[in-house]
């Protein structure tokens, strides 16, 4: 067995060759992070969406109570019955509900909402209900923040 004189440990050179590998995974990893793809964004993308998401059920779920009470109670409040339906973190904002009778009796009713907006936390969204087609469309009107 060979002695040495009390020196051993590694060597500059792979001290240094281990540091330039962490800072090429380091760089990597915060590209992967910061970048338009990276993690963060892609986390308030998700984020958005969810809440649009909830938005639609939102208004589908009020649409449709206020349908139901139309039908079985002849309810005539619908603006304020469509309000009152959302949850308790959604502020709705609705120029007007209104139920129009169908042109001879056992046609269905036309509902049409107007001037719809919703605000969740400190974003608010544009929804427009087209009734007749059967579709709900959610659009930022302020940049949603995080």
């Amino acid at each position: 067995m060979k002695r040495t004189n009390g020196q051993g440990g590694i060597t500059l050179i792979a001290l240094v060759v281990t540091i330039v590998v962490l800072l090429i995974l380091a760089a990597i990893t915060i590209t992967f992070v910061l970048s338009d793809n990276g993690v963060f964004n892609t986390a308030r993308e998700a984020g958005k969406e969810n809440e649009m998401a909830s938005v639609k059920e939102a208004v589908a779920v009020a649409l449709l109570d206020v349908q139901t009470r139309y039908y079985a109670y002849d309810e005539t409040n619908l603006t304020e019955r469509f309000k009152d339906n959302f949850p308790s973190n959604m502020t709705p904002t609705v120029t007007s509900v209104t139920a129009a009778p169908g042109a001879d009796e056992g046609d269905p009713a036309t509902f049409t909402v107007t001037g719809l907006e919703v605000a969740v936390g400190d974003n608010t969204y544009t929804v427009t209900v087209n009734v007749a087609a059967g579709t709900i469309t959610v659009a930022p009107k302020t940049e949603p923040t995080t």
